[in-house]
């Protein structure tokens, strides 16, 4: 394939590293993969610690544990793994602004939630609620 999305995936399997390396196998030598997922560094993430909810940013939720998560990543560790499996990132995202856990933001109007949105272009991507990578096959040396 031109292009792989691994979009909310890497976080919920056993061996990150391992399912990246078999995706790579149906890539074709100049695609791409795109993975996204949750942001360990986020802005809700950091307020949680500070409001003694959480005692570390990667510390898993509740939530996290009913959604099937087993890790979170910061933009470094997804960069590792990737790499480890054979990859060269080469595009990094971070998207949505997210200021409250989602229970808690099921009352916001569409408009605050688009707001959030745009706001996340705006700010540095370790406070968004997402990170997307672009990464290529790494060439083998």
């Amino acid at each position: 394939f031109d292009k792989v999305l691994a979009l909310h995936v890497l976080e919920h399997v056993d061996d990150a590293v391992a399912l990246a390396k078999h995706l790579r196998d149906w890539l074709k030598p100049d695609g791409e993969l795109i993975v996204i997922l949750p942001n360990k560094e986020s802005l809700h993430r950091r307020l949680a610690v500070i409001m003694g909810l959480a005692p570390e940013l990667d510390t898993l939720s509740a939530r996290d544990h009913l959604v099937g998560h087993q890790r979170v990543y910061d933009l470094a560790g997804l960069h590792r793994d990737l790499i480890e499996a054979g990859f060269e990132p080469f595009e990094d995202k971070g998207f949505f602004l997210k200021v409250l856990p989602n229970s808690m933001m099921l009352s916001h109007s569409p408009e605050l939630i688009k707001a959030l949105n745009i706001l996340g272009d705006q700010l540095p991507m370790e406070m968004m609620a997402n990170i997307a990578v672009r990464a290529r096959l790494a060439e083998r040396g």
